[in-house]
């Protein structure tokens, strides 16, 4: 998915957090509790704010159970239990499958899947917040598969008279080979006074200086939020649309449909 040769420029590292936290949730503030055991005996139990908790009375027989009471009893998000000779097994499962010639973020992306789904109990996750959103790998990865080369994708979400977030890709033989923010615009000229006519100049900017855009999403802070918490988020993208809320510009024939028939917009996932 990635280019070896990636561009990675001008990148806001405020900017970046935002659009993380938006999406994801602010990481900071989630707390989480370690399991470690050999066999079923627990070794250690720690907690990634109040450090060491003690590990006598603690059975992982239920893992369930077991992150569950821990979870509730020290206020933490998630419990997570660790079969220690287990775990050495799944390392040595991916250091022995790499291929140098494979893509690394792929790759990353298999071994999580394959340490989340792990079947002989190596890593039992609890969480609190069973609904959490985000956007998964194959999601972020069927979006960018319907980016065509040589084209960019503009994402702005904006505060009053600046650009809040952003987020700027585009693609070459197959790959992504450019991550960068509306920073890289500023040296050019860009400039935010009222964000629905500014929307045109972003789109100018980057056809400039990274290629034509094939897809321009462009709202407010407040208003991403709304449609990102939705419980159905086609119908908010769809609502929000309509009211002007939301601009798609310029917006592929296949979201226009999606649009239009209230079906699930991919861009959204």
């Amino acid at each position: 998915m990635l280019d070896r040769n990636i561009m990675v420029l001008d990148i806001d590292h405020q900017q970046w957090r935002r659009l993380y936290d938006l999406i994801w949730g602010p990481y900071r503030g989630r707390q989480r509790i370690y399991v470690l055991h050999d066999g079923g005996r627990v070794r250690k139990v720690y907690h990634s704010l109040l450090g060491s908790l003690p590990a006598s009375g603690v059975s992982v027989s239920d893992p369930r159970s077991c992150g569950k009471e821990l979870a509730e009893k020290y206020d933490a998000d998630e419990t997570v239990i660790i079969e220690r000779g287990k775990l050495r097994r799944l390392y040595a499962m991916w250091e022995n499958s790499f291929k140098q010639d494979e893509d690394f973020d792929e790759y990353l992306s298999w071994f999580f899947n394959m340490i989340g789904e792990a079947q002989d109990g190596a890593v039992y996750i609890y969480t609190r917040v069973p609904n959490l959103r985000g956007i998964t790998y194959e999601g972020l990865r069927n979006i960018l598969t319907r980016l065509p080369d040589g084209r960019t994708a503009v994402l702005s979400i904006f505060h009053g008279r600046e650009v809040w977030a952003s987020l700027i890709v585009g693609k070459a033989g197959g790959r992504v080979n450019l991550v960068t923010t509306t920073d890289a615009l500023v040296s050019d000229g860009l400039v935010i006074t009222e964000w629905k006519k500014n929307y045109k100049d972003i789109l100018r900017l980057v056809k400039a200086k990274f290629g034509w855009p094939y897809l321009g999403v462009f709202t407010t802070r407040e208003e991403f939020e709304r449609i990102w918490r939705a419980e159905d988020q086609a119908a908010a993208v769809r609502q929000s649309f309509l009211r002007g809320n939301l601009i798609l510009d310029p917006v592929p024939l296949e979201i226009n449909l999606a649009m239009a028939l209230s079906a699930p917009a991919f861009l959204f996932i």
